[in-house]
């Protein structure tokens, strides 16, 4: 992929993250993340159809992330460690990524947010880990 599709599709995703640890999912615009990423509408439409899209492309790239992690193991040992080797890595990666998975919750809001968020990245995002 093109860096600088990369770069813009990057700016958008942390847009996303940083507005929804801000306040909650449900209430960001696509405006406000237009501000965020610092980023023209067409832009932003021509990477994605709209917010929960872009939703949908982040958790892609974190599956990917994953997926990449669990083939590396797999080809350096030769033979799968058992299932708790995979979540040793997720555990790590949801310490170091801390502000991705309060944003999918709702941030400091999750009593409140975290069932409708997280219904919404289920309904979005069908792809097993």
């Amino acid at each position: 992929m093109d860096r600088r599709i990369s770069r813009t599709r990057q700016l958008l995703q942390s847009a996303l993250i940083d507005l929804s640890v801000e306040g909650d999912y449900q209430s960001v615009t696509a405006q406000q993340i237009l501000d965020r990423a610092g980023v023209a509408r067409s832009t932003f439409y021509a990477h994605y159809r709209d917010k929960e899209a872009l939703l949908k492309g982040s958790i892609d790239n974190l599956h990917g992330a994953l997926r990449h992690h669990w083939n590396r193991i797999l080809s350096e040992q030769g033979v799968a460690r058992g299932e708790l080797s995979f979540v040793l890595f997720f555990l790590e990666h949801v310490g170091a990524s801390r502000h991705v998975y309060l944003a999918l919750i709702g941030g400091e809001r999750a009593a409140r947010s975290s069932s409708a968020t997280f219904g919404e990245c289920s309904r979005i995002s069908s792809a097993p880990i």
